[in-house]
């Protein structure tokens, strides 16, 4: 089973492919502007055995016209054809979002390559204020849904969206695929965490829809139960600079720490060394940051939200119904007061989360849709 991923955006698509790769054969393509890579425009570039990237040209205005989307497929079927000729033919095609699919379905149309789309886009949902907006959506996600052979969307609430909008083709393969993580990197504590101070973590963008703001109040909360407390937010956004001058005000800037980003590895040790992750935003969907912290053993506290539910499912937790600053200090300290037993909570999650149990799971559904 050979699988042409196209790796869009980085993050997702490359743990993605990794997963795949436990399972079967893949060939990861990203497709970038010249601009952003340096590459020569029109070049497929070869950045490992089985990696590459094509570059696109600078000019965005250029590939609004509708001749240009019709120069947008025929690149990729050349890409396509010279990987082919490499590799072997495709067995399938796999690209991230319905708002990607439209350009890879050329694939099916042209060379009989079945294309799925691994579904994450908040959009669905309309809860999403940073995104396009429902009637939009919609539409869009009719129209490529109907171009492609099957959608793996990452939890069930998101395919429920997507069906009570009417989006989803009667012939269409269906399946519900978890995001996978990298469990050789986030893997619990190697030893024990020190009792105090109790220490809070958030990974996310800092940005309005994750609510930041309300866990450094829920921080003040603490302090002024005299709890010895400390907030480590991870990530960068348009909302950091508000977030420095609230934590002043409330006279906790000294207790919260503001990292900025991060790579894989500096997020797990700063996981591994916490003792309560927390996410209360507004709309997620299967958020990594959530997987990535069951990975290390960390209880979570989070906003019922997306498919939140089932993600914390059986593991040492609180759903956040709502996010007052007492609210979720009460949370923090019911889950810092059990003991858990890191490791094994660890172990379960990977069972579930890590790159084979993903990948076995994509690799099935591939062949159903073959």
């Amino acid at each position: 089973m050979r699988l042409l991923m196209f790796c869009d955006p980085v993050v997702f698509g490359h743990n993605w492919a990794n997963a795949a790769a436990t399972a079967m054969e893949v060939v990861r393509l990203r497709v970038s502007n010249s601009n952003i890579d340096g590459n020569r425009p029109g070049t497929l570039t070869e950045v490992g055995e089985t990696s590459f990237t094509y570059s696109l040209p600078t000019d965005k205005r250029r590939w609004r016209r509708p001749i240009d989307g019709l120069i947008r497929r025929r690149v990729l079927l050349s890409v396509h054809d010279q990987l082919a000729r490499r590799f072997g033919p495709f067995d399938a095609a796999a690209v991230h979002f319905f708002v990607r699919a439209g350009s890879a379905a050329v694939l099916r149309r042209s060379r009989n390559v079945p294309v799925i789309v691994i579904e994450h886009s908040s959009a669905l949902t309309g809860r999403n204020p940073e995104q396009m907006r429902l009637p939009e959506a919609r539409k869009k996600a009719a129209r490529a849904y109907r171009q492609i052979d099957g959608i793996a969307f990452v939890s069930h609430d998101l395919e429920h969206h997507a069906r009570r909008l009417g989006v989803v083709p009667p012939r269409a393969k269906v399946a519900v695929v978890p995001n996978p993580v990298d469990t050789t990197v986030f893997r619990p504590p190697p030893c024990e965490v020190a009792v105090r101070p109790l220490e809070i973590v958030c990974v996310a963008r800092l940005a309005p829809v994750k609510r930041q703001r309300a866990l450094i109040e829920a921080l003040d909360a603490l302090r002024r139960r005299g709890i010895d407390a400390r907030l480590t937010l991870v990530g960068d956004g348009p909302e950091r600079q508000r977030l420095e001058q609230r934590a002043h005000q409330l006279g906790v800037a000294e207790h919260t720490v503001f990292t900025g980003w991060q790579p894989p590895g500096e997020i797990a040790r700063i996981l591994q060394q916490s003792h309560v992750f927390a996410l209360p935003s507004i709309t997620e969907n299967l958020p990594f940051a959530i997987i990535e912290a069951m990975c290390t053993g960390l209880p979570v506290a989070a906003t019922p939200v997306g498919g939140v539910p089932d993600l914390l499912d059986g593991h040492p937790s609180a759903l956040l119904t709502d996010v007052d600053p007492q609210t979720i200090a009460d949370a923090v300290c019911q889950l810092a007061r059990v003991p858990v037993e890191r490791a094994a909570v660890a172990e379960a999650a990977a069972e579930r989360f890590g790159y084979a149990a993903v990948g076995a799971q994509l690799e099935r559904f591939v062949r159903s849709v073959t």
